[in-house]
Formats: structure tokens, sequence, C-alpha cells
């Protein structure tokens, strides 16, 4: 199944060096905790893609992709926002990138349930 990306995240902008540096740890993060290996592998090519600025709103994309970078998402943005593990005093990009990585994460999961998916036959 695929559907649309739904959303834009971007390397550039605002949140650009944050965004990429979080995706290229979502990368390495994929060898232990993404199974199968088939699937992890799509996976890193698709982070990879995201990265080089190759992934448009409009970009099909499996759905199992994005369900794993919503996840990846929401348990960035507990981290350096949600938990306090980051003062926005000492690391004001940190809290500010879980702040944006929350939002993203909420509007890809609510693409996730409206959005038609395209089954592939």
């Amino acid at each position: 199944m695929e559907m649309q990306f739904g959303i834009t995240l971007s390397t550039k902008g605002k949140f650009g060096q944050y965004t990429y540096n979080e995706l290229a740890h979502f990368v390495e993060c994929t060898y232990d905790s993404v199974k199968p290996d088939e699937l992890a592998e799509q996976y890193r090519e698709f982070l990879k893609a995201i990265m080089a600025g190759k992934v448009k709103k409009t970009t099909l994309v499996s759905y199992d992709l994005l369900e794993l970078l919503c996840d990846d998402l929401d348990n960035r943005a507990s981290i350096d926002y949600l938990e306090g593990n980051y003062s926005e005093e000492d690391e004001p990009e940190i809290v500010k990138g879980g702040f944006h990585f929350l939002k993203k994460a909420a509007e890809l999961r609510n693409h996730l349930i409206d959005a038609p998916v395209i089954y592939q036959v």
C-alpha cells in the first residue's frame, strides 16, 4: 500500500540542520531497531531521499515507511521536547527542533488516518 507523503519535511530553512541530523540518526538506528532487514533497507533509502530533498508532499510512499517515520518523529519529539531533557535556555535549537518534530508527527499521524491509500495490484 502506498499513499502520498502528505507533509513537508525539509533539511533546509529554520529547522534544516536539526532535521538533517536527526534523519541521519534515524538511518543509523535502523540497523538495530527495524526488522525485517528488507524493511530497514527501504526505510534507510526513504530517509536518505528526504535528506536529499527528493521527497515531496505528493511523492508516493509505502504506508509502512510512513508509520516508521511517524514513530521516529514522535520518539525524537519526546526526547528533545516533551521529557525536558534539554533546557531551552542552554540548547534552544534542540528544544525547538523537538517541538517542530512533535508538530510534524501529529501532522503525519493525521494524514495516515485520513488519506486514501493506493493498493498495488
